[in-house]
């Protein structure tokens, strides 16, 4: 018989006519006596079993919640810098198109006097000095000259500015996808550990063990497919910004491949990150 229709037998009371039509089954006290402690033993060790995996999945969903606050001050502070070096950039590029817009002025100035001057002067005194006309256009030509490289100078200035702005782009792109990263994260954490009291699903030291090979597989193929260019950018500790979309894509397949739970309960995929910039440092 069932165990737990036993149990719910010997709840009610019972005649010896239930016995006669054979609507009960005769057992003996002891033997109840030893079911119920038995069942009631496995019911107490299950319950603190699963007591203890809730336990477990909501400290996982207090250190995501954690990690995505922070990611959000992250994102946040990308953003302020990549406006603030965007405002650098617009300008350092307005005062070089001004000092470009003088320099062309002061040039045109300049040509104009010479022309004035060469129209002015009589043919016999220009004959008669022609050293200190070359000295004047010479230093007139070295003006135009230095005109010209304060007016590269500060195209060079916006253009780094311009640099900068992408760079700081860059880290913000890189910022918003680990907040993508980790609310997914969350999600699926959340999902797993069951919003209405149910168990995790349980995590096994080889679900950890593939969980890695997977990712150090994914990591392989981005670091083979530019191998010079990955290892630069592992040593500067750039490779999650110059290798965002290709990582953004094997992100995806680890998030496919792996479940919630184990995600939730390590993370493979910032750690390997961190474990090959390491190794480039040494390196």
């Amino acid at each position: 018989m069932d165990p737990m229709r036993l149990l719910e037998k010997t709840t009610k009371r019972f005649t010896l006519d239930h016995l006669r039509k054979d609507e009960v089954e005769a057992v003996s006290v002891l033997a109840l006596d030893e079911l119920d402690a038995l069942i009631t033993a496995q019911v107490t060790e299950r319950t603190g079993q699963l007591a203890a995996e809730l336990k477990h999945v909501r400290k996982r969903l207090q250190e995501l919640e954690a990690e995505q606050s922070q990611a959000g001050g992250l994102e946040r502070a990308a953003a302020d810098a990549a406006l603030e070096a965007e405002a650098r950039a617009l300008e350092a590029k307005a005062s070089a198109e001004l000092r470009a817009d003088q320099a062309e002025a002061r040039v045109r100035e300049l040509e104009r006097q010479l022309a004035d001057g060469a129209g002015a002067a009589p043919a016999p005194a220009a004959e008669a000095a022609p050293a200190q006309d070359d000295g004047k256009l010479a230093a007139l030509e070295e003006q135009v000259r230095a005109l010209e490289e304060r007016a590269a100078r500060a195209e060079q200035r916006a253009a780094d500015a311009e640099g900068r702005v992408a760079d700081a782009e860059g880290r913000a792109g890189a910022a918003e996808a680990r907040v993508a990263g980790l609310e997914a994260d969350l999600k699926k954490a959340r999902e797993a550990g069951g919003g209405d009291g149910e168990p995790a699903e349980p995590v096994t030291p080889d679900d950890h063990k593939r969980a890695r090979r997977l990712v150090d597989a994914l990591l392989d193929d981005i670091v083979n497919e530019d191998e010079a260019r990955a290892k630069a950018a592992l040593k500067s500790k750039a490779f999650r910004v110059n290798f965002a979309g290709e990582l953004e894509t094997a992100r995806r397949q680890y998030v496919k491949r792996v479940k919630a739970a184990v995600r939730g309960d390590q993370d493979h995929w910032n750690e390997a990150i961190d474990a090959l910039e390491a190794k480039a440092q040494k390196a």
